[in-house]
């Protein structure tokens, strides 16, 4: 703009100069000069105005271009910042994401370590364990060899204190004083061979304890089985191999880990009503049904599990209605089949459900076809299932699967669950040890 107005003016200049200066031009007189002149300054200052206007227009152009930069600037500049806002949340939220993957990544590693870990050092104990077997074994050889040598010695110095004993004979005046001597030398033999003989079979004793503590670790390494569902590490119900006695084969049980921190075993569960309770003495004492459903234990592993082990018992219960409770007792177990399997200890109560077990407390179990209760019909047969009846129950959790609440009709029943005698419709009778 600034370059056409300066061509303007530089071009007026030139065609007035080129008209005054060339002789071929009539010069205007005086008076047509005036007005040639006059002509010229009003051209001259029109001229000047408009380019005074053109300035003025060019400045405002120059000042509105100028506040476009700016806002341009600013509108730039916040658009740096958002993108720079977005890159950063990018670039935080992978961050997040990638701790937490190598989180995830590095617990994954942690726990198959550990689980190496703990294999090895199952490994290492049980060659530490082997290795001081065969000390002690070292150990016994060397003292039994000591001990023969011992004895050896000892008849060695009989036989010559018998031999100087021969040769003294004939010292008749120092034969009391030798005999004296004697007497106490060999007093003090003996009392250091009982001495000895005492240590030796105390040595032997804590042997035998030690060995039976071997015993024990050596049968707690198993990895296929576990004295009980306390001791299962990954805490996940399902079928263990369950040790019910140190001194029997292992036997699969359910471990319920779901409630009160885990470590339970299932002895009773019922739910669907599919498995028959209405079963004979033989049926109750060695169990029936599934680990992983409907199941009745078995007495005899119940007596042997409460006898190996001080346990409490936890029992859940639902009504039709799907309303859930459950009693708890610090302590149970029961007798052998010998004392008729009866309920030998029964803890202090707790929970929603009212504390109907207690009436059974101390009675023997009995089954439809062994009657072993207070009554004067047989209980098992009336109610259709086997259970520690007295005369006859306030709780019976082997019954008929009814939804009735009619008294005389057979059903798994507890009592104290509503204070009446409403059917239920789910039972499980858990046991964990308290050590």
């Amino acid at each position: 703009m600034y370059r056409s107005v300066w061509l303007f003016v530089v071009s007026f200049f030139a065609t007035a100069m080129l008209v005054n200066s060339n002789p071929n031009v009539e010069q205007p007189s005086p008076s047509a000069l005036v007005d040639v002149s006059g002509f010229s300054l009003e051209m001259l200052l029109t001229n000047h105005d408009i380019l005074h206007h053109m300035v003025r227009e060019l400045r405002e152009d120059a000042l509105e271009q100028r506040q476009l930069i700016v806002e341009n600037q600013v509108q730039l500049k916040r658009s740096l910042e958002l993108l720079a806002a977005l890159q950063q949340e990018a670039n935080d939220r992978h961050a997040r994401d990638s701790d937490e993957l190598s989180k995830f990544y590095a617990e994954s590693r942690k726990a198959i370590a550990d689980n190496r870990i703990k294999q090895e050092q199952s490994v290492d104990l049980l060659a530490k364990i082997q290795l001081d077997m065969q000390r002690q074994r070292e150990e016994i050889v060397k003292n039994r060899a000591e001990c023969s040598e011992w004895n050896s010695e000892w008849q060695k110095a009989i036989a010559n204190n018998q031999v100087q004993q021969e040769r003294n004979t004939g010292l008749l005046h120092n034969l009391p004083s030798k005999l004296t001597e004697l007497k106490l030398e060999l007093s003090r033999q003996r009392e250091e061979a009982n001495r000895y003989q005492l240590t030796t079979e105390k040595h032997m004793e804590q042997l035998n304890g030690d060995h039976k503590q071997i015993r024990k670790a050596l049968v707690n390494i198993q990895l296929d089985s576990y004295g009980s569902c306390k001791e299962v590490p990954t805490k996940v119900s399902g079928k263990y191999k369950i040790r019910m006695n140190e001194n029997i084969a292992p036997s699969e049980a359910y471990c319920y880990q779901a409630i009160l921190e885990g470590g339970w075993m299932d002895i009773q569960f019922r739910s669907s009503g599919a498995l028959d309770f209405n079963r004979n003495w033989t049926d109750y004492r060695s169990g029936f049904g599934t680990v992983n459903g409907e199941q009745w234990i078995g007495l005899e592993k119940i007596y042997q599990f409460t006898k190996e082990h001080k346990c409490e018992l936890y029992v859940g219960m639902k009504d039709f209605n799907e309303t859930y409770k459950y009693a708890r007792y610090d302590a149970f177990a029961i007798g052998s089949e010998a004392e008729g399997y009866y309920l030998k200890t029964l803890g202090t109560h707790s929970g929603t459900a009212g504390d109907s077990l207690r009436y059974s407390e101390g009675s023997k179990f009995s089954t439809p076809d062994r009657d072993n209760d207070a009554n004067n019909n047989n209980c098992a047969q009336t109610w259709k299932g086997g259970w520690w009846f007295k005369s006859c129950h306030q709780a019976f959790l082997n019954g008929l699967h009814r939804n009735t609440s009619v008294q005389k009709e057979g059903k798994i029943e507890w009592y104290g669950f509503s204070n009446e005698w409403r059917g239920l419709s789910f039972s499980r009778m858990l046991i964990r040890p308290l050590d």
